[in-house]
């Protein structure tokens, strides 16, 4: 079960730690004036946030010292209890602005969809690493593959949450990509998918307001948060306002510590500061796929690839939204945004990322 990392990556290792650390600094930050007027407390939202990087490290550091071998050997009943926590929440009574997409967990809200996105990534790299070089071939593995992902990308829409459910359906495809799927299979698959793609964004009244807003900001009352947040943005000019100096915090921009934290960034620490940003992301995901090039064994090489194009695609979403590239959705940047199972799982997979780096090839 266990195989301590025979080197420490240490350069995706201060990354991660910088990312965090920066987490922490833009929660406190965004949320400290809603903290106060909510519940008397400037620090309610840090401290909480707290608590959970501490759990978040303490799983990450068990995950690096975890072979990953053994992990992805639990695959089948990880996805097992992913389909069955995902269906817990959809017939449960915990409704949340309109979504079944919590569950309570020790005292902390949990979302099955961040433990299912993680459970599918082992899960696609076990039997791409099984099967893969017959996929297209034997059609029966293919098709099971994707009766896989679509059932959990089915569940996880159906809470409704559009916007997970089509990041995690994109890792899918970058993973099936990777593991030498045929290009006619796969731009026959991305082709189908853009069609259902849009039927489905367009089959709920708040996702067309949504789109609506996406096109025309200005005219539109859902546009009001993407209009804030591009306020915070060209607000920060060069070199930002100063950390904890953001005006938009101030309960004009709506959820400035979860769904547009980066604005927060952008206008705190202007232009500079959100290079910043990119470039470390930009390494963390290079070192990533650097991981998986070096990888021992197929195995590794598309776990890497999942965790990686996780960490990639979350992140270019997030920052898509907040400059109004894309509509509003609910995903969070990693290590930043505030919030506990997104931390949580992101940091155990990069722990299961830095088990397959310690195991690599020089």
């Amino acid at each position: 079960m266990k195989e301590r990392v025979g080197r420490i990556d240490f350069t995706t290792l201060l990354i991660v730690f910088f990312l965090v650390g920066l987490g922490m600094l833009m929660i406190y930050s965004s949320s400290i004036e809603v903290a106060r007027l909510r519940f008397n407390q400037p620090t309610f939202f840090l401290t909480k946030q707290v608590a959970r990087i501490l759990m978040a490290f303490v799983l990450f550091y068990i995950a690096m010292n975890t072979d990953y071998h053994w992990i992805a050997g639990k695959y089948r009943t990880l996805i097992a209890l992913s389909v069955a926590v995902l269906i817990i929440v959809l017939v449960s009574s915990n409704v949340v602005q309109g979504s079944k997409r919590w569950v309570s967990l020790f005292g902390m809200s949990f979302q099955p969809s961040d433990f299912a996105r993680l459970s599918l990534i082992i899960c696609m790299a076990k039997l791409l690493s099984l099967h893969g070089d017959v996929m297209n071939e034997s059609k029966e593995h293919l098709i099971m593959i994707l009766v896989i992902a679509g059932a959990v990308c089915l569940l996880i829409f159906l809470q409704p949450n559009f916007s997970t459910a089509a990041s995690v359906f994109a890792i899918v495809l970058v993973m099936l990509f990777a593991g030498g799927l045929k290009i006619g299979y796969f731009l026959g698959l991305f082709a189908l998918s853009l069609p259902a793609g849009g039927v489905l964004l367009l089959a709920a009244p708040y996702r067309v307001a949504r789109v609506k807003a996406f096109l025309d900001p200005t005219n539109h009352h859902v546009g009001y948060q993407a209009m804030q947040s591009l306020i915070a943005l060209g607000s920060g000019g060069l070199s930002g306002v100063g950390l904890g100096n953001s005006s938009q915090k101030h309960l004009y921009l709506p959820e400035p510590y979860t769904d547009f934290v980066f604005s927060i960034v952008g206008e705190e620490f202007g232009f500079i500061g959100v290079c910043v940003v990119f470039v470390l992301f930009a390494l963390l995901i290079w070192r990533g796929f650097s991981i998986a090039r070096k990888a021992p064994d197929r195995l590794g090489f598309f776990l890497a690839v999942g965790i990686t194009s996780m960490l990639c695609i979350y992140f270019l979403v997030h920052v898509g939204v907040v400059s109004s590239l894309l509509p509003t959705t609910g995903i969070p940047l990693p290590f930043i945004s505030y919030g506990g199972s997104n931390l949580i799982f992101t940091m155990i997979s990069v722990g299961i990322l830095l088990n397959i780096s310690g195991q690599s090839k020089k």
